[in-house]
């Protein structure tokens, strides 16, 4: 799930730009204007594109992406957690926030319920990756759903290709991303 320059050797990626703009575009579907973001490390290439594509998203709808409504975070729970402080001191609070994963929204959630807040009734929330947990929370987190067992098989074919023909076909496999809709986001507006 990472191409390598340095090395002549194929890749199998997912589409975590798209995937990120379907979660960004699903929030604005829903009548939300102020949505924040808990993006991950800037050194993980991975969440850089899916940070580009809030951005670009929120711009394409002529929607202000606000530096006090971007965090960076660790992808994990206490991280999504801490971030999301920061947004609830905000005088004006998101009314929606895009993670760049799902710990990192679990985190987001148990603040904003730990500050008497209901999620998604005063703030929705998205995620991505749809880890096992993610269907069974409370919310059930609306979420990209990130195929690991599509990563590996089509990995596995091509290791298998090379293994009978010495040679590989494609350089680069991207796979698709699916956006899951459960529970955690709410229409406004």
């Amino acid at each position: 799930d990472q191409v390598i320059e340095e090395l002549n050797i194929p890749s199998i990626l997912q589409d975590n730009y798209n995937g990120a703009r379907q979660a960004v575009q699903y929030l604005i579907e829903n009548g939300h204007r102020r949505i924040a973001c808990i993006a991950a490390p800037y050194s993980d290439p991975e969440g850089e594109r899916r940070y580009e594509a809030f951005v670009d998203t929120m711009k394409e709808h002529n929607l202000p992406v606000e530096k006090r409504y971007i965090r960076q975070g660790l992808y994990s729970i206490e991280s999504g957690c801490k971030e999301m402080e920061k947004l609830l001191a905000e005088p004006e609070k998101p009314t929606a926030v895009f993670t760049a994963n799902d710990n990192m929204a679990i985190g987001a959630i148990n603040c904003i319920i730990k500050h008497g807040l209901k999620v998604p009734d005063d703030i929705s929330v998205i995620g991505f990756d749809d880890i096992l947990i993610a269907r069974h929370f409370n919310p059930a987190l609306t979420t990209v759903r990130q195929d690991q067992m599509a990563v590996g098989t089509a990995a596995a074919e091509l290791m298998l290709e090379y293994i009978e023909t010495k040679r590989v076909r494609v350089k680069k496999v991207i796979l698709t991303q699916e956006l899951v809709i459960r529970d955690s986001v709410k229409k406004i507006g």
